[in-house]
């Protein structure tokens, strides 16, 4: 029976076996009462998603015209078919799609056949290892931890006086990751024989060991390759004093232990860039909106990481302000100042992200935006003013639901041009953020804005005058003094 493994953050992976014909996707109702199989309580999850459904033996997965679209493998898709070890993105969410593996031995190696197992022989201690092994599969997160209990059930089916799991480091390199052995000393001769055939060996006094193993004592060797994508990763290697010590059937019993290794390791590595990817979003999360959070997931996932370097870009920097918040702050107590200020910075921000826009940060009762940026966008200036005038209506609404004690207006001020952009701090903290004098005109003119008025600069002015009512308010200096800047004002 397939499964779907689901991934929720800050939750337990869920286990969903897929039971029936069609398994349908969605968003949980405000009512929680829900008719799908599988719920988020996501609002980048539309309310009918997509739907898994079983067809000439095979599982596909549909699109249903969700709003943010369904991905399989970070690619669009409308209806795919489904296969073993798909990442399917629903919003933020990750589901893996596992179909049932039958634990096949290495078609290539001409030594092992595979057979059906034979109901007399299920009790055999060597079936139950490979059950549990399969089990260990869908529970272990640690890799070394993963590589001691291949150790310990190594040692339950195949009595050798040495055993090691080797594996590949990052230069390709043999390293022992776990042994049941005073050392780590083994045959190179034969591991390279193994690595070069691709194939599980066999090797005793009568095949000619080297003089170095004769010198240890060493009687008889076995060897398996642990294979990916038909590349040899790493190698289990035993070895004993014994003569005759291993025979055909030991041979395919560690042929189909490396198998298992061999997914162990990609189930894991996969689970720790899921993790990682989660830690990402929920960095991004704090300040940027779910589709652009979405997006740069997306790009970390195909370039590997995402990148820490400054770049320049064009965008437009909002920033609002409370009128009078010091004489508001000494009015109400800190407990008050505390509820009307996250009441108030959950409206603003939710704006900003409506209008594609990333918060840079709060500063104290300010808000500061960028649009345009981390993610070249057109229009940028066109959104930046939307959404300061959005802003100001909002408040009004807001304001109507406070008493006259808490009443307060905002002033705000944009302006677009060329800024530096990129992650920023020290190595133990680091917060995405722009830089230059096109924010610090932004500030300057949102602190000349009169209480519930909009300030533009000229760059913004050119790009929106066709599309708002303006008007110009006066030439001044900018902030260093050295150049004149114009004011503009947005009328609603």
């Amino acid at each position: 029976m397939p499964i779907l493994i689901i991934k929720r953050e800050g939750r337990e992976d869920e286990i969903y076996p897929i039971e029936n014909d069609v398994v349908t996707i969605g968003k949980t109702m405000t009512s929680g009462i829900s008719h799908k199989d599988i719920c988020f309580d996501d609002k980048t999850v539309s309310r009918h998603h997509a739907k898994i459904f079983l067809k000439n033996n095979n599982y596909y997965i549909e699109d249903l015209g969700s709003k943010n679209h369904t991905y399989v493998n970070d690619q669009e898709i409308k209806r795919v078919r489904l296969r073993h070890g798909d990442r399917i993105s629903i919003g933020l969410n990750t589901l893996l799609f596992e179909e049932d593996q039958a634990c096949e031995l290495t078609s290539t190696d001409p030594t092992i056949v595979y057979q059906e197992l034979e109901l007399s022989k299920t009790i055999d201690m060597s079936y139950l290892v490979i059950n549990q092994i399969s089990e260990k599969l869908m529970k272990v997160t640690d890799l070394n931890e993963f590589y001691k209990y291949i150790m310990d059930m190594l040692h339950l089916t195949i009595k050798a006086e040495k055993s090691l799991l080797l594996i590949n480091d990052k230069n390709c390199l043999l390293r022992c990751r776990a042994s049941r052995a005073d050392d780590n000393i083994y045959s190179q001769s034969v591991v390279t024989r193994v690595i070069s055939g691709k194939q599980a060996l066999i090797t005793n006094t009568e095949n000619g060991h080297s003089t170095t193993t004769t010198s240890r004592g060493v009687q008889a060797i076995m060897c398996a390759p642990i294979t990916k994508n038909d590349s040899i990763i790493g190698v289990i290697y035993l070895e004993d004093r014994r003569s005759e010590q291993f025979n055909e059937n030991d041979l395919t019993m560690l042929t189909s232990i490396a198998n298992n290794v061999s997914s162990g390791i990609e189930r894991i590595s996969l689970y720790e860039k899921i993790k990682e990817e989660a830690v990402v979003k929920s960095n991004l999360e704090r300040f940027l909106s779910p589709n652009v959070v979405a997006k740069i997931t997306a790009d970390s996932r195909k370039k590997g990481q995402i990148s820490f370097d400054a770049e320049k870009l064009d965008a437009s920097i909002l920033f609002s302000d409370i009128k009078g918040f010091t004489a508001l702050s000494e009015r109400l107590d800190p407990h008050e100042i505390a509820r009307l200020l996250n009441d108030y910075f959950e409206i603003m921000t939710e704006i900003v992200f409506n209008y594609d826009g990333t918060l840079d940060k709060y500063i104290g009762d300010a808000v500061m935006a960028v649009f345009g940026a981390p993610i070249p966008q057109p229009y940028h200036a066109k959104k930046a003013v939307l959404a300061a005038i959005n802003m100001q209506k909002e408040l009004k609404s807001f304001k109507a639901s406070l008493d006259k004690r808490r009443q307060f207006d905002i002033r705000i001020g944009i302006n677009t041009g060329e800024v530096i952009t990129g992650y920023m701090g020290s190595a133990r903290r680091m917060e995405y953020t722009v830089l230059g004098d096109v924010v610090n005109v932004a500030a300057r003119l949102e602190s000349l804005a009169e209480p519930g008025g909009i300030f533009i600069g000229r760059l913004t002015y050119e790009q929106v005058k066709d599309d708002f009512k303006t008007s110009f308010v006066s030439r001044i200096k900018t902030p260093k003094g050295e150049k004149d800047m114009e004011i503009y004002k947005v009328i609603t």
